[in-house]
């Protein structure tokens, strides 16, 4: 009797610890997955991705799978959601999280919905619809990008019952978000409540909710959002309706048999029919991945239902879990890493047996998908040395000369740059070298020409002038009285923008500083009376203002300045103006990007782009003054020789050029245009 008491206190512990595990041990436990990586990256095609779902189990709280290695993550805390999507992006989740007595029509007490979304990456949920949007409940939130202009939106219905013959009080909308923030008040486009979500043009939606019906939205030329279709697939009863991602306008939704789902096009013929797996009870939640050969579903067996994933094309299906989970997405990641060096040269001055210049770097980047791997480089020089730092999509080259025993002369290297995995490898690019003859010891020659001495100006004003040295010149800077010495744009004909709007009314001086490449300076100053008591609301771009060619990967510099303007929109086009690309729709006094906003040039070469600034409510809209260009990669020398037309050289800068104005005996004038 003893001993059998001792094995009941033993079996007694054992238990008491079984039980603490069981509330403290993490909830994704109870995910089974049951496909590895290279199993999912072969039913993909080679393609990876993410899968959110929620778990029945777990009080509906969201979880995801990294497909790259199937380890199992929760989202958030949240209970009670619905119907999770990833973002076109991959790096976002939004879902709701409804209160909601009865879904039936007529029979709901409680119609009350929120949308969020939440970072993969952690943080806490963004509000972006629901009741903080202009008083509207928000049910089955659905991503969508703005094909004219990369606008991001979160479309979504303001009535969970969703009768769609009757319109009073139910609508669907799509709101704007920046930065995961509602901009502005939602749109309505359509007069009823649809949740199947928008086509990629925007201008179908669906919805299956005892009939499948497909509607014209009332704006980007849908129709007029009030006439839906009549009932398709025959008038049979449906529901999870489900649009394609591409402008096929595919609707997939459930068959009333739940024995599988059907694809219908907008003329409700029948594309495709994808069955349950084999031993289903049923088949629930079908739903289109971020790529329209794919989508997800559940199966029911037992009294739980496994995650599955489905080629549209073919039909085939893969099981990815087992557990209880409801309303699984799939974000499929591109498969193509683009390399981009950025700038695409480097040139480098230095004096014969003085120090090594200061060393210069080379960006890496990745215009594509997924992550860069391996990158190597090989140099053709004994001088160079090149460093690499970073990892994946953010890796920087380090580029350091060794003049040591080098005589004056112009060295040329080349630098192959090589990713494993990337479409467009390997990559060059070039390191010019001057070394110039010790020695030179005579002063540049500078000139301020614009403004001239004691003028009174006001707003943005353009400092100009010339310099010259016998050697070269190495830069031309300008400051403004006793302030540090800033950088001017070129160096034998110079500009530099004043912004006399940071300045007191009143006398100040502008020095300018010329430095050749053995180091040798000269200034020239003058002094200026500003004077913006009464200036009128005004706008002046900076940069670009015509003639730059910026290539696609590099970051630049929008700059501006203004009077009596505290918020401005900033659009592009590529077009001469014709059509405008949003870049911000608000960037005001208190924001980082005030007057010099950084713009990573976008994959669209055009020799007719333009810059827009306006004021955020609607004052003095201004654009750039000429167009600029943005070039691929490599399409373009570094610098070209261009014929500009009427000489206007100063003497020195005429100099310089040599006597090739005069041998011509033709009044133009050979200028570098220099690639940024």
């Amino acid at each position: 009797m003893k001993t059998d008491t001792k094995i009941l206190n033993k079996l007694y512990a054992l238990l008491t610890v079984l039980f603490i595990f069981a509330q403290f041990s993490p909830s994704w436990a109870a995910t089974n997955v049951t496909a590895t990586a290279q199993e999912v990256s072969d039913f993909l095609g080679g393609r990876s991705g993410r899968l959110v779902y929620i778990d029945k189990n777990e009080n509906d709280k969201v979880y995801w799978i990294d497909l790259s290695d199937m380890s199992v993550s929760e989202l958030s805390g949240d209970v009670a959601v619905s119907e999770p999507l990833i973002s076109p992006d991959g790096t976002r989740v939004v879902y709701g999280v409804n209160n909601i007595i009865s879904k039936w029509p007529g029979e709901s007490s409680n119609n009350e919905g929120d949308s969020f979304v939440r970072l993969f990456s952690g943080g806490s949920r963004t509000h972006v619809a629901g009741s903080a949007v202009a008083g509207k409940q928000a049910f089955s939130p659905h991503w969508w990008i703005d094909p004219a202009n990369g606008d991001e939106y979160i479309v979504y219905m303001d009535y969970y019952e969703k009768d769609t013959q009757a319109s009073s009080g139910r609508a669907t909308w799509k709101q704007l978000i920046v930065d995961n923030q509602p901009v502005g008040n939602p749109i309505k486009i359509l007069e009823h409540a649809f949740d199947g979500g928008l086509s990629k043009d925007g201008t179908r939606v669906s919805e299956a909710y005892h009939y499948l019906h497909m509607a014209h939205t009332s704006d980007l030329g849908g129709g007029n959002g009030s006439t839906i279709s009549s009932r398709m697939d025959g008038g049979n009863q449906c529901c999870n309706a489900s649009m394609s991602p591409d402008n096929n306008y595919y609707v997939m939704h459930l068959r009333i048999d739940h024995e599988g789902c059907n694809v219908r096009d907008e003329n409700d013929n029948l594309v495709t029919t994808i069955y349950k797996p084999s031993g289903a009870a049923e088949m629930q939640n079908p739903e289109y991945s971020t790529h329209s050969n794919y989508s997800t579903f559940t199966a029911e067996f037992g009294s739980n239902y496994y995650i599955y994933i489905a080629n549209v094309v073919s039909g085939a299906s893969l099981k990815i879990a087992e557990g209880n989970f409801a309303v699984p997405h799939l974000w499929i990641a591109s498969e193509t890493p683009v390399m981009s060096l950025s700038p695409a040269s480097l040139t480098f001055n230095a004096i014969a047996g003085g120090v090594n210049p200061a060393g210069q770097m080379i960006s890496i980047s990745n215009t594509g998908q997924g992550q860069l791997n391996n990158v190597s480089i090989t140099e053709n020089a004994a001088w160079l040395s090149v460093n690499t730092s970073g990892s994946g999509n953010a890796q920087t080259l380090t580029n350091d000369i060794d003049i040591s025993g080098l005589a004056a002369d112009s060295y040329t290297a080349n630098v192959e740059v090589t990713c494993s995995n990337a479409s467009n490898t390997p990559q060059s690019y070039v390191i010019n070298l001057e070394v110039v003859a010790f020695g030179d010891d005579v002063d540049p020659d500078i000139s301020i020409v614009t403004p001239t001495s004691n003028q009174t100006i006001s707003g943005s004003v353009p400092v100009s002038g010339t310099a010259y040295d016998n050697v070269g010149l190495e830069k031309v800077e300008l400051k403004i009285d006793d302030g540090p010495f800033e950088l001017a744009s070129g160096t034998s004909s110079w500009t530099y923008t004043l912004v006399t709007t940071s300045l007191g009314d009143g006398s100040h001086s502008l020095t300018a500083r010329a430095t050749d490449t053995s180091g040798n300076s000269a200034t020239d100053s003058v002094s200026v009376n500003v004077d913006n008591s009464s200036s009128e609301p005004s706008i002046t771009i900076i940069a670009p203002n015509g003639g730059e060619i910026w290539e696609v990967g590099t970051t630049q510099h929008i700059r501006w300045s203004t009077v009596r303007i505290d918020d401005v929109t900033v659009r592009y086009s590529t077009d001469e103006g014709q059509n405008w690309n949003m870049l911000e729709i608000t960037i005001d006094k208190s924001k980082p990007e005030w007057l010099d906003y950084t713009w990573i040039i976008p994959d669209e070469p055009s020799l007719y782009c333009r810059v827009h600034i306006s004021g955020y409510f609607g004052e003095v809209p201004t654009q750039s003054a000429s167009s600029f260009e943005i070039r691929s990669p490599g399409s373009g020398q570094d610098d070209e020789i261009t014929v500009l037309g009427g000489c206007s050289c100063s003497s020195a800068a005429k100099t310089q050029v040599g006597s090739l104005c005069f041998l011509l005996g033709l009044s133009i004038c050979l200028t570098r245009r220099k690639i940024y």
